[in-house]
């Protein structure tokens, strides 16, 4: 939800063309939630316990996407007929994150039998 929301900042913020947005967010959700797994994959190797379900990668990087894809689809309709279309885009992004959030959660975590597989 934290990445959820960070997005949604970010948006609101936003300066120069929507596709360089577009671009740098990206690459920031293909960063960080990627080094995030990482350090938890190394915890793990080091025998450190993990407390709670492990999210799945795939399915938190996909989400993202979807949300970055859902803001540049929107800002890009939008633009033409509103004024300040970031503070829209960026208030229909948190009630999204605020009513699918807690439904998807569950999605976006590994069970025990991905787990033993997944190591």
């Amino acid at each position: 939800m934290f990445a959820g929301v960070t997005i949604g900042a970010l948006w609101l913020v936003q300066s120069g063309p929507l596709w360089q947005h577009a671009l740098r967010l990206s690459l920031i959700v293909l960063v960080v939630a990627p080094l995030a797994h990482l350090v938890q994959s190394r915890r793990r190797s080091r025998g450190e316990q993990s407390h709670g379900p492990r999210p799945s990668l795939p399915r938190l990087v996909a989400a993202k996407i979807a949300l970055l894809v859902i803001a540049v689809i929107g800002t890009w309709l939008l633009t033409p007929v509103l004024p300040h279309t970031e503070i829209v885009v960026t208030l229909a992004v948190a009630v999204i994150i605020a009513v699918l959030g807690p439904v998807l959660h569950p999605y976006m975590l590994l069970d025990q039998d991905e787990r033993r597989r997944t190591g």
